[in-house]
């Protein structure tokens, strides 16, 4: 017997070894001092590109994100203390990586009937910008080549349609697909960002994760929305895992940008009317607390047509998000707060995103981010 166990020994200690190992990775990833792949405490890693994601993380993260859709502000309270706050906290679909080509097409609603072609709109007579040094004047025009709406006619900043009846208690065919808010934006380089933060759900860590702009500091989180701040529920800095209310990591540096893109988790919060009035409380606290700071509402994501037709809740609709950043767009004010949309390069003729460009069709991948990130780019203010 005392051979015997002689012999396993080794086993045993190789065992034991792995096991230390392990957990002692998992709690570096978890104290944020490392990323490590699928081990992350509440996260969805990001691989890179080419690699193939595990198919078990795709079904997960979207049935979580849409797991409960309470009917008012209200029911969406009780949806978290009935045990979905850890869902609603880590959901928002992952964000990953890979390649696909960059295609010109379009970021609009499917509308039966609606007509075709649109004209190019002059960019406005907004207050210009000063030119921010070394960079370049950015092209305005809504080029049908770059912006190709199928339908609708170009009236401001919006392109303007029949709206259809929309029988939802949580938005509306709004008739109205917002563009860029008109101004004199120029093409910046990556240090323009070091004094900016950037709040949002998980499409925004994905940006954190790909831009390359590590002097920002980045205020979101997987499923993190409107109502979640409204709430004063924490959000997590991604540059040191550390949890802030909103207001708080506001105060904490004197940035000169904000940058905000999150709403499609609070299509099934109450009404696209709702979440305006909550949206505009939240910029009028970002002005409070940064009274120089120029402010970028950036467009919601569309989603693929898959996404739509297997969603059974009804809310997960490219009408609902499109409801969403139309009010966003209408809280702009030329001034301080601009807001442009940056689905264009990533949808197809009927709005949807494309397929190659997604693995669950709610979020891009590595290429895509980083083509992202080029829009961001293109539309600089001087402070």
């Amino acid at each position: 017997m005392k051979e015997s166990f002689i012999k396993k020994a080794p086993y045993t200690v190789l065992i034991i070894v792995f096991i230390c190992l392990f957990w002692g990775l998992k709690a570096l990833s978890a104290s944020g001092q490392i990323r490590i792949p699928f081990l992350e405490d509440g996260r969805v890693s990001f691989p890179s590109e080419n690699e193939k994601l595990p198919e078990n993380t795709i079904p997960e993260s979207k049935t979580d994100e849409i797991a409960f859709i309470p009917a008012t502000l209200g029911e969406a309270d009780s949806a978290f203390s009935q045990g979905n706050a850890d869902n609603a906290e880590n959901a928002d679909n992952a964000d990953n990586a890979v390649s696909a080509e960059n295609t010109e097409n379009i970021d609009n609603t499917v509308i039966d009937g609606a007509e075709n072609g649109m004209g190019e709109a002059a960019p406005g007579d907004g207050e210009a910008a000063e030119t921010v040094t070394g960079a370049e004047t950015a092209d305005l025009s809504y080029d049908t080549e770059k912006y190709p709406y199928s339908f609708g006619e170009v009236e401001g900043n919006c392109v303007v349609y029949d709206p259809a009846d929309i029988d939802s208690r949580y938005y509306k065919d709004c008739g109205k697909i917002a563009l860029d808010t008109p101004a004199d934006y120029v093409t910046v380089e990556d240090d323009y960002f070091d004094d900016a933060c950037f709040v949002g759900d998980s499409r925004m860590v994905g940006i954190f994760d790909y831009a390359g702009w590590d002097k920002a500091d980045f205020y979101c989180d997987n499923g993190y929305c409107l109502y979640n701040y409204m709430g004063g529920k924490n959000v997590i800095c991604q540059n040191n895992n550390k949890k802030y209310k909103l207001e708080d990591a506001i105060k904490r540096k004197k940035y000169g940008k904000v940058y905000i893109m999150m709403g499609t988790n609070d299509c099934g919060y109450g009404t696209t009317e709702s979440f305006k009035e909550s949206y505009s409380e939240m910029l009028e606290m970002i002005k409070t607390q940064l009274p120089d700071a120029v402010i970028f509402t950036v467009s919601n994501m569309r989603i693929s047509k898959d996404a739509e037709k297997n969603d059974k809740t009804g809310v997960y609709r490219n009408l609902n998000i499109n409801d969403k950043n139309t009010a966003i767009a209408e809280l702009a004010d030329g001034e301080r707060v601009f807001y442009f949309d940056i689905n264009a390069p990533f949808v197809d003729k009927e709005g949807y995103l494309i397929d190659e460009y997604t693995f669950d069709g709610f979020h891009v991948y590595a290429k895509q981010y980083t083509e992202m990130a080029e829009i961001f780019k293109a539309h600089g203010i001087k402070n």
